[in-house]
């Protein structure tokens, strides 16, 4: 249920990616405007409601936060279709950011307590990839239907199914305790904001793990949000004939990048816990070569071919670092963990990464006219060589910080049984 939340989370998100042309000359906009829609304006929103919503997922029932921010972003979602004007557009892709805030921090707070620690990175990685399934889905559905009607409708059409399922979510999920999976359990308590952020900073893998969010996340926004463009552009390639497949594409790297990260992750990691960071950081490294193959691939298909592997690199980042993080942090702070990670992807890489591609089309335009999205979406190699060079990074601090988080989390669970005996 939580893999089918995250499914129409990402879905209804990467929609607009696929119907950017037609909404373009609708609202008679620039890439740069479009960029800005897609990006910084969503992330925006997205950081304002992912504090609150965070916090009532460490206080209340995740489960329902889960159900009802589905609800919203659904119906968000169809509203995009009523937009006339930019303005329009931007409020109600704002009201789908806000929505769509509170998913992820209550569902993988959920998923840490319901699965060991030895499995965690498989398992973050299923709700993680699920995402991609709800990419393609998007793509290839927003592809065909907008042959069939026209993109309002699609949005329109696509709110439908997360309103079902957010019902079905309510009623079916259960809610386990804090700390279910955990050898050793925390009193729960409401710690105020401030002083939970702060207990966290002082976390110097933190802080990298924080960066590495942003830097990762650029990547992975940049070519779900221009990609479609870049085929359409370079390839001259159709809606129809192109949401099928780069949604194929896409959903296959992404889907097989975190499954086997996690995996691996895992699988490693119970040997030696620097293991987590370096399938983060050589993946990154590795998928260097690929965005070459993707951009500069002389067919559609070989370009495709090179997106598919590209994306199975770049995700390889996710399940690791949300592993490490919240088993970092303390379980009465995991959703609050998430959103920060969350705000670092989403505000970094959703916020930046389309806008700057898009800045960049317009500057190169000139020079390179419809190919400027090729050489735009180069910057992909610097912010990847970032990315692997700070999960490596993490290493310095990861083993001592997680020692001192266990013993921490040790000494409130002994401070729980005393409390309870007296």
């Amino acid at each position: 249920m939580l893999c089918g939340a995250a499914s129409f989370n990402s879905g209804d998100r990467q929609l607009l990616t696929i119907l950017l042309e037609p909404i373009k000359h609708d609202l008679g906009v620039s890439d740069t405007a479009m960029g800005l829609l897609t990006g910084m304006g969503f992330a925006a929103c997205y950081f304002i409601a992912g504090i609150p919503l965070a916090v009532w997922a460490d206080r209340g029932v995740r489960r329902d936060v889960v159900a009802c921010c589905l609800a919203v972003w659904s119906v968000m979602t169809a509203l995009c279709g009523f937009a006339q004007n930019f303005l329009q557009m931007a409020a109600t892709r704002a009201g789908v950011a806000i929505g769509e805030a509170g998913g992820n921090p209550a569902s993988h707070s959920l998923v840490m307590d319901f699965y060991p620690p030895a499995k965690r990175a498989t398992a973050l990685a299923a709700l993680i990839g699920s995402q991609a399934f709800g990419i393609a889905l998007g793509l290839a559905l927003g592809g065909w239907l907008s042959v069939i009607f026209n993109w309002r409708m699609v949005f329109i059409l696509a709110s439908i199914p997360g309103l079902a399922w957010a019902l079905l979510l309510r009623l079916t999920v259960r809610e386990p305790a804090r700390g279910a999976s955990d050898i050793m359990q925390e009193a729960p308590a409401k710690t105020p904001l401030l002083k939970s952020l702060a207990e966290l900073w002082r976390f110097k893998s933190i802080r990298v793990l924080l960066a590495m969010a942003g830097v990762g996340s650029f990547n992975g926004f940049a070519i779900l949000g221009w990609s479609p463009t870049f085929f359409m552009r370079v390839h001259n390639m159709r809606a129809d004939q192109l949401g099928y497949k780069i949604g194929l594409a896409s959903a296959t790297g992404l889907i097989l990048g975190n499954l086997l990260a996690g995996w691996l992750s895992d699988k490693l990691g119970t040997k030696d816990v620097r293991w987590y960071m370096r399938v983060a950081g050589f993946a990154s490294f590795l998928a260097m070569p690929f965005v070459l193959l993707f951009l500069f691939a002389p067919n559609p298909y070989l370009a495709l071919v090179g997106l598919a592997c590209t994306q199975l690199l770049l995700t390889a980042f996710m399940p690791p670092l949300f592993t490490m993080a919240l088993t970092l942090s303390p379980t009465r702070l995991r959703a609050t963990t998430s959103m920060l990670m969350g705000l670092a992807l989403y505000v970094v890489g959703l916020g930046f990464g389309p806008l700057v591609i898009g800045m960049l089309n317009d500057a190169l335009a000139s020079v390179y006219g419809t190919h400027a999205v090729r050489f735009s979406l180069l910057v992909e190699l610097i912010s990847l060589a970032t990315c692997g060079a700070l999960a490596l990074l993490a290493n310095r601090w990861l083993v001592r910080e997680l020692e001192e988080a266990t013993a921490i989390r040790l000494s409130g669970a002994k401070a729980a049984v005393d409390g309870a005996a007296r």
